[in-house]
């Protein structure tokens, strides 16, 4: 595998690589496919942060990608997506799923630590790590100062963990508590290990690895309410709290930072674009975006992430493209690309489409996890 200056044939999941062997997590990765990741949609709610933040140009990774659901997402948004796993049967995986269902996409996954990235110094325009460095014991700072030494000026990393403060895991903590009172505590493996962090821990840590950090809140109260039994009636109300302080009771963690410099690539087309502290935009991106899309990303309005609206039914949009009206196929594995306007497969891979709807039309596709193997 290789991509625009990011060196990685060593670690390809073709190549002879092994990979550590945590037990726990190959058999966690065998409950799972790449269709059913696919299939589960926005069960965890952060596909609108990674939207808004993540750059249109250059090449993104995805660190700890698992079977590549948001690699394959972005990709066939026309984004420059790669994806790097520690495990290598899951690498593996998404690789043998995409030869099969999205051949363009097969050759896009390699295997490594995201702790020592085999990537160069600065080459990299993103860097996305879901749920993946409150993983190590030794905590998370190695990770992060990896994620900043790969990135070029200009350069934004999308970081979640699960939230410290999220309501469900008061409920959960207590359980293990009693749990362990009455000699039923599950064992602690360092494979396994979790160390949830506050939104505000997290932001900390990045700004500490020299991050100027955009965007640090909890998200999705959806998910903490479904692991609790909350049923679908109540999402459309958890989503509507989730714009007012009560976000903060949200399950994940999010925190974006960009990393500063004097020679910023532009955020759409990766022109020269200066310096500044949000994204960069060149004049000819200024004036190809809507007024309100480049108003987004000002100091005062980078921070507002929402989604526009929910839908947990089973059904996709349909009609005619809502951008240059011709008729469009409902996609195979992400349907209606998760907007609330119909846009076909050749307008959505445009960055000034794909951005406009993010700010205008990006909707919430909640599905419940399953498990499957196809």
């Amino acid at each position: 595998m290789s991509s625009k200056g990011v060196a990685v044939a060593s670690t390809a999941v073709g190549g002879d690589v092994v990979a550590p062997s945590d037990v726990e997590w190959q058999a966690f990765w065998r409950g799972h496919s790449v269709a059913s990741e696919i299939a589960m949609a926005d069960f965890y709610g952060l596909r609108h942060v990674l939207l808004k933040f993540l750059p249109r140009a250059g090449t993104v990774i995805e660190a700890g990608c698992g079977l590549g659901r948001y690699v394959f997402y972005f990709r066939a948004l026309g984004l420059h997506v790669v994806g790097y796993e520690r495990l290598l049967a899951a690498a593996r995986g998404a690789h043998r799923w995409a030869q099969r269902a999205r051949p363009d996409d097969a050759d896009v996954f390699g295997a490594a630590d995201v702790r020592e990235l085999p990537v160069r110094d600065g080459c990299l325009s993103g860097y996305v790590s879901l749920g993946v460095i409150e993983h190590f014991p030794e905590g998370p700072a190695g990770a992060i100062a990896e994620a900043y030494r790969v990135l070029r000026p200009g350069g934004v990393a999308v970081i979640e963990v699960p939230s410290a403060r999220a309501f469900d895991g008061y409920v959960h903590r207590l359980k293990r508590g009693l749990g362990s009172m009455i000699g039923r505590r599950r064992a602690h493996t360092d494979a396994m290990h979790e160390e949830p962090l506050a939104p505000a821990v997290l932001g900390t840590l990045l700004e500490q690895a020299g991050f100027t950090v955009l965007f640090c809140s909890a998200v999705d109260l959806i998910y903490p309410a479904w692991s609790l039994g909350f049923s679908r009636r109540w999402y459309g109300a958890l989503q509507r709290v989730e714009r007012t302080p009560l976000a903060n009771w949200g399950g994940l963690a999010v925190a974006v930072g960009l990393k500063p410099g004097t020679d910023m690539a532009c955020f759409v087309c990766g022109a020269s674009a200066g310096d500044g502290s949000t994204m960069a935009f060149c004049a000819a991106c200024r004036n190809q975006l809507p007024a309100d899309v480049i108003a987004a990303y000002s100091p005062a309005r980078v921070g507002d992430v929402r989604w526009q609206s929910l839908d947990c039914s089973d059904g996709v949009a349909g009609g005619p493209c809502s951008v240059c009206g011709a008729a469009y196929e409902i996609d195979g594995h992400f349907g209606d690309w998760g907007f609330a306007v119909p846009v076909c497969r050749q307008c959505v891979r445009q960055a000034s489409v794909n951005l406009t709807l993010a700010q205008r039309a990006v909707k919430r596709v909640w599905r419940p996890r399953a498990r499957g193997t196809a």
